[in-house]
């Protein structure tokens, strides 16, 4: 089984959003924890090597896969891009 864990400023974020897109967000989160193995992940290169990310809505959430773990890194509107390295 996976373990989820989240970043401090991912939770901030991910709590302020609404409804909705929380339950969409966790319900996508789930899925890839259920099937981390078989799940296709979609990398991202660059000073973000090493990590991954899904889209939900207007969301883009950046984590990390490893060792059974997965770490919500950052919660963004889609439209603000990747400003930061999230490791």
């Amino acid at each position: 089984m996976v373990k989820l864990g989240w970043k401090k400023q991912a939770r901030s974020v991910f709590s302020k959003l609404d409804a909705s897109s929380r339950r969409r967000i966790t319900g996508k989160l789930k899925e890839i924890a259920e099937n981390a193995e078989q799940y296709s992940h979609r990398p991202l290169s660059g000073n973000l090597a090493g990590n991954f990310r899904f889209r939900v809505g207007i969301y883009r959430i950046v984590y990390t896969y490893k060792n059974n773990f997965l770490i919500v890194q950052s919660v963004q509107r889609r439209d603000k891009g990747y400003s930061e390295k999230r490791n």
